[in-house]
């Protein structure tokens, strides 16, 4: 059974990737960075999955984004180099690991991968952090896509009767 489930899961997880890399590819205006989106989805699937894994990702990820947002912002304000840099992401690391035992802040690996996000994404701390929180939101939405086209993929290999049809393993 868990066979059949990994094989749907990554059927649909192929199927939906190539659509969110195409969208985001071939139609620049609906502003999404492509692997940020995807980063999301493995930090949903992380947590869970589901509406609450979503709930969890949502707000971790986003809390990393915004403190990398913070910390860059301090850095250029502080005129960079390489000691304010040093000092500015280990404070960042300590905060998302300090409120790691909050309920809502416990996925403190989620809050290092949005934080990792905003950094590679290159962008400025201004009003730029909402697009690498609009590309985080687009690939929550993508993983619980996955997860759905998965559970569908995974439905369709019983048979009307209720019996199982043979896993790939089996």
């Amino acid at each position: 059974m868990k066979t059949r489930i990994d094989f749907a899961l990554a059927l649909s997880a192929g199927l939906l990737v190539s659509v969110w890399v195409f969208l985001s590819t071939k139609f620049p205006a609906i502003e999404i960075v492509g692997w940020v989106g995807l980063v999301s989805t493995a930090a949903l699937f992380l947590t869970g999955g589901g509406i609450e894994g979503a709930k969890n990702s949502l707000l971790t990820g986003v809390v990393g984004i915004g403190g990398a947002a913070l910390a860059t912002k301090l850095i250029i304000e502080m005129g960079g180099g390489l000691a304010i840099t040093v000092v500015a992401l280990s404070v960042l690391a300590f905060l998302l690991v300090a409120v790691s035992p909050l309920p809502w802040m416990s996925a403190t690996a989620v809050s290092f991968l949005g934080a990792c996000c905003f950094i590679a994404a290159g962008v400025a701390p201004d009003e730029n952090a909402l697009f690498v929180i609009w590309s985080w939101l687009a690939g929550l939405a993508l993983g619980l896509g996955v997860g759905a086209l998965a559970a569908r993929f995974a439905s369709v290999s019983r048979r009307r009767d209720g019996s199982s049809v043979p896993a790939v393993a089996d």
